[in-house]
């Protein structure tokens, strides 16, 4: 069980629920996770640290197959919400961007280099869905 902080979170949704218990019950002892933190002023989904590897910054969506309308480029996708269609960010940009910072707070106190690498969790969206809708075109596998 990895250690996670903080223990008793609040959850945005049910997809950063299912990753933060995922997290905790299925990676090992050794590896700390940090939900919902801030770097400078932005505040990341999750923080993975990952000893002798490096890091992960995972953003997670919850975003619904159905609900893609459009892959705009690589940086924006046309998506149906409950106010209706927006265009909103790439959510691997979001983890980009959250993935400098953190490497620029790492060079502050940490000797060397460390690897710090952007992730995006779609966890209500199949393998199959996430080709058929191109969502490589915003996020690598």
């Amino acid at each position: 069980m990895a250690l996670i902080y903080p223990k008793n979170p609040i959850f945005s949704n049910e997809s950063e629920e299912k990753v933060y218990n995922y997290i905790e019950k299925k990676l090992p002892k050794e590896y700390i996770a940090y939900y919902n933190y801030n770097i400078d002023i932005k505040e990341f989904d999750f923080c993975l640290f990952i000893p002798f590897k490096g890091v992960l910054i995972i953003e997670v969506k919850s975003w619904i197959a159905d609900n893609i309308k459009h892959i705009i480029d690589n940086n924006f996708v046309l998506y149906k919400t409950q106010e209706g269609e927006k265009t909103l960010r790439s959510p691997y940009k979001q983890a980009e961007g959250y993935s400098y910072k953190m490497i620029k707070e790492l060079k502050k106190r940490v000797p060397g280099n460390v690897l710090v690498l952007p992730v995006v969790c779609y966890t209500n969206i199949t393998e199959e869905e996430y080709l058929e809708k191109r969502l490589d075109i915003i996020s690598p596998k």
